[in-house]
């Protein structure tokens, strides 16, 4: 989460201990065997972990488990080595954690998400990557988003030279209906003036009577953007919940609840349903919008249950590079909470209206979940007109 215009940045004043003691005595051991960098990566996680408070894994009975099996391992193909890192890591809870490893013995390496394995394997997974542009365009070519604005960015992959174009969209649906599209908060909101100024300019308009703010396949970024989306709708600072960050080595040694509180800047005051339409790739920051628009009066959300990585990754901490032991590992280190206490890391954010991804009508260029949203706002608009 970004600390700008949030009140998070407070956690950077608070002093972080420093790790420098292992549980276990491999803190000068260079790695030789397969043993010693299981040692290492549970002593790591072990002592830097943020949610043991709320994680179930036990694991101090990992390390009994897993030990003599590592112990053993050394004559032990690839496959079994990375098959036994997966199983062991399963059930970690932050879904933003992510463990690179080179094997001692072989070189051979692994990248473990536990999270998008989690994901994946619910009953409604599926990955759909970027929302194509011919499916955005459809909608203006048969008149049905009129009034738009673009704008489009490249980005990076985690694949080296692998670069991804994405597309922000804003337009009126039905003539009533305001919409954003907002593919990625990888970009400050700056950078989105256009399309982010052009919803305001929207919502604004008395003829608007609901507002879609879709933000499926996003994969999170700066949580800033909260920012200037809220200045859509209010002018009133909106508290979404804490966060806490590990101050020592203890697992439940944590930091006092810090209040997260967005204030909008240049808001306007507009109550009117807000339709969020979020999806399983829905991530990070982007699993933010629903909890955060919440606050505001008749907001709904559309889709499925997200991802479940809400904890906060603060920029330059969270990565652990260790090279000598042949390992990298990202985690959030920052908890995160609503205002009622709930804790989505790990499981997500329910829709009020579950509508899952139908690949075959995706396939045929017909967006079931933007139809379902557009039902949902048409029907709040008569159910608000009848009043």
């Amino acid at each position: 989460m970004n600390k700008h215009n949030i009140i998070i940045s407070m956690l950077m004043a608070v002093a972080f201990t420093i790790l420098t003691a292992c549980q276990k005595d491999t803190e000068n051991t260079t790695i030789k065997m397969d043993v010693q960098q299981f040692e290492a990566v549970w002593n790591e996680l072990n002592d830097t972990y943020v949610f043991w408070s709320v994680d179930t894994t036990d694991w101090d009975a990992i390390y009994t488990k897993y030990y003599p099996i590592f112990e053993e391992m050394e004559n032990e193909r690839d496959f079994i080595w990375e098959h036994t890192w997966i199983e062991l890591t399963a059930t970690l809870l932050d879904h933003h954690l992510t463990i690179e490893l080179t094997r001692p013995s072989t070189n051979s390496k692994v990248i473990l998400t536990p999270g998008l394995d989690e994901a994946m394997n619910r009953n409604y997974g599926h990955h759909v990557g970027v929302i194509p542009k011919n499916i955005l365009n459809k909608l203006v070519e048969c008149g049905r988003l009129v009034d738009t604005a673009t704008y489009s960015f490249k980005y990076n992959t985690i694949i080296e030279d692998l670069f991804v174009t994405q597309y922000f969209y804003s337009g009126i649906l039905e003539d009533c209906i305001a919409y954003l599209h907002i593919p990625s908060f990888k970009v400050l909101p700056v950078v989105t003036t256009k399309a982010i100024n052009h919803f305001k300019r929207l919502v604004a308009n008395e003829s608007i009577k609901v507002a879609i703010i879709d933000v499926r396949n996003n994969t999170g970024g700066i949580s800033e953007n909260l920012v200037p989306l809220l200045s859509c709708f209010t002018t009133d600072s909106v508290l979404i919940g804490h966060t806490q960050t590990k101050l020592g080595l203890g697992k439940h040694d944590l930091s006092p609840k810090i209040p997260v509180v967005v204030n909008p800047v240049s808001g306007q005051k507009r109550e009117i349903p807000i339709i969020v339409l979020a999806d399983i790739n829905s991530q990070s920051a982007a699993e933010m919008v629903p909890i955060a628009l919440r606050h505001l009066p008749q907001c709904y959300v559309v889709g499925e249950r997200t991802y479940g990585a809400l904890g906060g990754l603060v920029r330059g901490e969270g990565v652990t590079n260790n090279e000598d032991k042949g390992y990298t590992i990202t985690t959030a280190n920052m908890l995160f909470e609503d205002v009622d206490g709930t804790n989505y890391e790990g499981y997500g954010v329910e829709p009020d209206i579950e509508c899952l991804f139908d690949k075959d009508q995706w396939n045929n260029g017909i967006d079931n979940q933007l139809e379902m949203a557009i039902s949902v706002a048409l029907n709040k608009i008569a159910e608000n007109g009848n009043k």
